[in-house]
């Protein structure tokens, strides 16, 4: 059964304590950080017990909207004349994530329970390309492990594809310093030096991260608080060095402000080893276009969860938030973080519902409404813009 979303009945999510940002405690403004000090943020929705749900920021848009549905009823007339065309999305993300919970019959229901309510569909584009089959395969290994926390599983969604550490590599690659020789910037003395000129070390050349990243001297050329593009290169261990080189130099061309390679051999291993980051995506596109003819035949990796450029998989994009998103559990990190994230929490909401069909189809769903098309996980201009929504 299917129901008119403007026109249906509503609550107040269940599974949440509502708090005003000024009543947190001491420990949960510790465990939000500066989160609680953005003005956009009214309040926090903490889940009630373990599940699907995650703590959710909002703003004093959805605060108003959750305050006045804790009597169900219909929708605020203010919500329904604000969101106009956006209603029937903004709501159903709302449904979804059990901010709200939409009426059928006698009862009211939330997460997968409701998305035979909400039109949503179900049938979500065949993926096109390698990257977009590989982001298939691992929500399809994802549904399968049985693993009922959020963050754990979306650790293991994150780290798909990533390589074996065999003995061989471990040898090869036991300490800091031998990977840095391996990747032709340093020494037997461990001494690192830039990939090629005009790079500077960030944060020191040998520290504890699990990066060795550098920064140009090129200003950030974007507007305001706007997204950092990312371009992932992803070539196999065995090609990593030269990619490397060949990156630094033309990325930094092609404006560039920061550049990262996995600082040790669980790095390498890793699909997504190799990162430039942009201020626009214009200039990401010319480096990419520069990049694909230099790197053409070299043993590809792949980045699941990536906007797919060259269809061996060698190269893709993502876009980081231009501000802390609104799902703590993700807060400041990666756009993939944030991508495996909202995935974890569809698969484990999935598996309790009685009528979402497969956990990872109604996952894909889930992601689609945030503005992503997984077909190609290519995301919208709007998918962290500020708005309605949890």
């Amino acid at each position: 059964m299917r129901v008119e979303v403007a026109g249906a009945e509503y609550r107040a999510g269940s599974a949440y304590r509502f708090v005003p940002v000024d009543r947190l405690t001491a420990e949960e403004r510790s465990a939000v950080g500066n989160l609680a000090d953005d003005p956009e943020i009214y309040a926090l929705l903490i889940p009630l017990r373990d599940g699907a749900q995650t703590v959710k920021a909002i703003d004093s848009q959805t605060a108003l909207v959750y305050l006045t549905l804790r009597e169900p009823g219909p929708l605020p007339s203010l919500m329904r004349a604000a969101l106009r065309d956006d209603l029937s999305a903004a709501v159903a993300r709302l449904v979804l994530d059990g901010v709200l919970e939409i009426r059928t019959g006698a009862d009211f229901v939330s997460g997968a329970d409701a998305v035979a309510l909400l039109n949503l569909d179900s049938n979500p584009s065949d993926p096109r390309g390698r990257l977009a089959r590989l982001s298939i395969q691992a929500l399809r290994y994802g549904q399968h492990l049985d693993i009922q926390n959020v963050q754990t599983l979306a650790g293991r969604l994150y780290a798909f594809n990533r390589l074996v550490l065999t003995p061989s590599w471990g040898q090869r690659l036991p300490t800091r310093e031998s990977t840095a020789v391996y990747l032709g910037i340093g020494d037997d003395r461990g001494s690192v030096r830039p990939p090629s000129p005009g790079w500077v070390a960030q944060g020191g050349a040998m520290t504890s991260s699990s990066w060795l990243a550098w920064h140009s001297g090129a200003p950030i050329s974007r507007a305001g608080h706007g997204p950092v593009y990312k371009l992932y290169v992803s070539p196999q261990p065995s090609a990593v060095a030269e990619c490397l080189r060949i990156c630094a130099e033309i990325v930094r061309k092609r404006g560039a402000h920061a550049l990262k390679v996995g600082a040790d051999v669980h790095g390498l291993l890793r699909p997504d080893k190799l990162v430039a980051y942009f201020g626009t995506f214009e200039s990401l596109g010319e480096a990419a276009a520069s990049l694909a003819p230099r790197l053409a035949g070299m043993p590809a990796h792949g980045v699941p969860f990536t906007a797919e450029i060259t269809p061996d998989g060698m190269l893709s994009w993502g876009v980081d938030p231009p501000r802390q998103e609104h799902e703590l559990a993700w807060t400041g990190e990666s756009w993939r973080v944030w991508v495996a994230g909202r995935l974890a929490s569809a698969l484990v909401a999935a598996r309790t519902a009685s009528n979402s069909g497969e956990p990872w189809r109604y996952a894909l769903e889930r992601i689609a409404l945030e503005g992503i098309d997984p077909s190609i996980w290519v995301p919208s201009q709007g998918v962290f813009a500020a708005g309605t929504g949890a």
